[in-house]
């Protein structure tokens, strides 16, 4: 009798577990919309100095004396790639063109979520190469 107690009280318990999870209507409420604010935001491995070292490693941008800021907005998918980069200040358009290849072939970022749910995520970074 002990037992049956035991082991019902576990699937019972389960039960509660699973109930917690994100449902699939909130999946639905959030797809295909993209959100700029989440209780979970993406990140880069590493964080913002993990992604301007990879950014200048990886880039080719014509070297240039000082440092170089460059503002833009990308854009992550709920599996964590970036989708998207779109440059917001002024940029010549080739550093735009090098900067999305970089960004868009970068390791995967950790997905934005809201409340456990991943979303699509518009991201608002800055990135700064500095030149010797």
């Amino acid at each position: 009798m002990k037992r049956l107690l035991i082991a019902a009280a576990l699937l019972g318990s389960t039960g509660f577990l699973y109930a917690q999870q994100p449902t699939s209507e909130k999946q639905n409420e959030y797809a295909g919309k993209t959100f700029t604010k989440v209780t979970d935001p993406a990140s880069f491995p590493g964080g913002t100095d993990s992604l301007n070292r990879y950014v200048k490693t990886h880039g080719h941008f014509p070297k240039k004396i000082g440092t170089l800021n460059i503002f833009a907005y990308i854009h992550i998918d709920t599996t964590g790639k970036a989708t998207a980069v779109q440059v917001i200040n002024d940029t010549d358009k080739d550093y735009e063109a090098e900067l999305s290849r970089i960004i868009k072939t970068a390791p995967h970022w950790t997905p934005a979520a809201i409340n456990g749910v991943p979303v699509l995520y518009r991201h608002k970074q800055k990135i700064t190469i500095v030149y010797p």
